[in-house]
């Protein structure tokens, strides 16, 4: 596909894959609010052919390609197949996986500048092992944006950039409840890494209390069947998937308390989403960065997998619903401040604007010490640490 050539706007590659979750909502939003409307932008989903989970639901196809590059396994075919999906000479090309990494290093068909996203934990290895590839490393977690400074070289301390990101903001405002049930919202990907088993725990506790609540939850994902099984016979349980932001807004407006007991986060979308509505976070520790974003003011942290924690801190908000209203009004006024996606997507775009002085010599430099066999290296890599 070299019709790269023929663009009167330089191009930006978005690399993701190709199902459901925070990721795909992140490049979503980048997206749709290039306010100055400067890049032309393509998205390349990869989808491993084994990979039963969810897709995507298209939505932004006014201001983006999409493609699907569908594979079995990550073999030299595999990544020369995909390579040839980016235009030449691009601008830019945002990663985050292994596989579109490895493509990139097999022939990055004059890409500018070569861009990683750091999400969370999982990523910070990847970071490390593509170090010499990548030009500029963009953390939207300021925990992250720490780890990544200790762990790569003195050398690579100006290439590390952090963007925390943002949301749509929505009109939707949660009303107050004094008298019913508590109405509890969990939001994320069905992963047992998002604790969305952890719920149903957590409901037993509440119960043992004598405290009766309602739980909604939303979302889609590999454990989806298993989730509904769970919930099916217990009426104060209903799961959910909704079709879009807007769906997720005016449901979430009738809840009270977003629950998240992940065990692995960088900065749920989640999260913005319903304390932007006025719900109150109350959520594990899963990295020492939220705590940015939830602080007392706002809502509460608790310890990653204490489920007892989890419910003494709910039946407390049981007890004061008042808090609620006052927590949860803080909760929106700090989203709206300081995470608003049209003032936070002009940071991300006046970098990407600089593409031309972003590209390092990190990649020609470090080329060297692999010689001839850097492909011998990447087989290593695909083996040993690909996580499809």
């Amino acid at each position: 596909m070299d019709e790269g050539n023929n663009m009167k706007k330089p191009v930006i590659v978005f690399f993701s894959q190709y199902k459901l979750g925070g990721v795909q909502n992140y490049y979503q939003l980048l997206i749709d609010n290039d306010a100055e409307r400067a890049f032309d932008k393509i998205r390349i989903f990869t989808k491993n052919i084994n990979d039963t989970a969810a897709l995507p639901i298209k939505s932004f196809q006014k201001y983006a390609r999409e493609i699907v590059f569908p594979y079995d396994k990550p073999d030299k075919e595999t990544l020369k197949a995909l390579c040839k999906l980016i235009p030449r000479n691009a601008a830019l090309a945002i990663a985050n996986f292994h596989i579109e990494l490895a493509a990139l290093h097999y022939n990055n068909r004059g890409v500018n500048a070569i861009v990683h996203i750091c999400h969370d934990d999982f990523f910070l290895d990847i970071a490390c092992q593509f170090s010499f590839l990548i030009d500029v490393f963009i953390v939207h977690n300021y925990a992250y944006y720490k780890k990544l400074n200790e762990i790569l070289p003195e050398q690579r301390k100006n290439d590390i950039y952090y963007l925390p990101y943002g949301i749509s903001l929505s009109s939707h405002k949660r009303d107050p409840n004094l008298i019913s049930k508590l109405k509890l919202f969990f939001l994320a990907r069905f992963d047992k890494k998002k604790g969305v088993y952890d719920v149903f725990d957590i409901d037993g506790l509440l119960e043992a209390k004598g405290i009766n609540v309602e739980w909604t939850l939303v979302g889609d994902g590999p454990e989806k069947d298993g989730v509904i099984k769970k919930a099916a016979g217990k009426n104060n349980f209903r799961v959910l998937t909704l079709p879009n932001t807007q769906a997720i807004y005016e449901m979430a407006a009738g809840q009270d308390v977003f629950v998240l007991p992940s065990y692995l986060d960088g900065l749920p979308l989640a999260l913005l989403e319903t304390m932007s509505v006025g719900l109150v976070p109350v959520i594990s520790e899963f990295n020492e960065g939220i705590r940015r974003i939830v602080t007392e003011e706002t809502g509460f942290v608790c310890g990653v997998g204490n489920h007892q924690e989890f419910a003494e801190t709910l039946a407390f908000l049981d007890r004061n619903r008042s808090l609620i209203d006052k927590k949860g009004e803080a909760a929106r006024k700090k989203i709206e401040a300081e995470f608003d996606i049209k003032t936070r997507a002009k940071d991300y775009y006046e970098l990407f604007g600089n593409f031309e002085a972003l590209r390092k010599t990190a990649y020609y430099k470090y080329k060297a010490q692999f010689g001839n066999n850097w492909w011998n290296y990447f087989k290593w890599v695909l083996k040993k640490r690909m996580k499809l």
